[in-house]
């Protein structure tokens, strides 16, 4: 007689999460969620290997200026007997993105919101947040996706281009 209730249960439960994901998008002011495209300088190897969390990403301006100013121009800033790139990179990946970070970092009162859909750019290495400031913010907020407007007159460029970070379980 039990099992009987199970496609009537699970209807329900269809229903309920519905009108909470609606409710949800009510509460929120109507917030849409952003479809895009992130890029990440990397390792071959490690394309479609990391999770994608506790890391920085960036726009496609944003990742080719860091591979020219910072990959690139290692042995010009960094030791010229090296015998790999940066961080053994050697290709950049594609990652299509759905962002819709919590209300509590974009509301226009958040003392966090530094763009009109995003939170604070976190720098991570190694999967961790190297700024005490930025860990205390996850904490007290969760997780979000962070931005940083970029200007480097080492590349000159008029379209903006941004560093994006991802936040996950820090």
């Amino acid at each position: 007689m039990a099992s009987c209730w199970r496609p009537l249960l699970a209807a329900v439960a269809l229903l309920l999460r519905r009108a909470v994901a609606a409710s949800e998008g009510e509460a929120d002011g109507g917030r849409p969620v952003l479809d895009v495209f992130f890029y990440r300088a990397m390792p071959s190897e490690s394309v479609n290997n990391w999770n994608i969390e506790n890391m920085d990403m960036a726009s496609v301006g944003g990742v080719t200026k860091y591979v020219h100013t910072e990959v690139i121009a290692e042995s010009i800033i960094g030791s010229p007997e090296r015998e790999t790139r940066k961080y053994h990179i050697d290709a950049i990946a594609k990652y299509p993105m759905k962002i819709k970070n919590p209300s509590s970092v974009t509301a226009s009162s958040s003392s966090i919101v530094t763009q009109v859909h995003f939170g604070p750019f976190v720098t991570y290495d190694y999967g961790v947040a190297t700024n005490l400031q930025t860990q205390t913010m996850i904490e007290e907020y969760g997780s979000f996706v962070g931005v940083q407007s970029q200007y480097d007159p080492r590349w000159p460029h008029s379209t903006p281009y941004f560093w994006f970070s991802v936040t996950g379980w820090c």
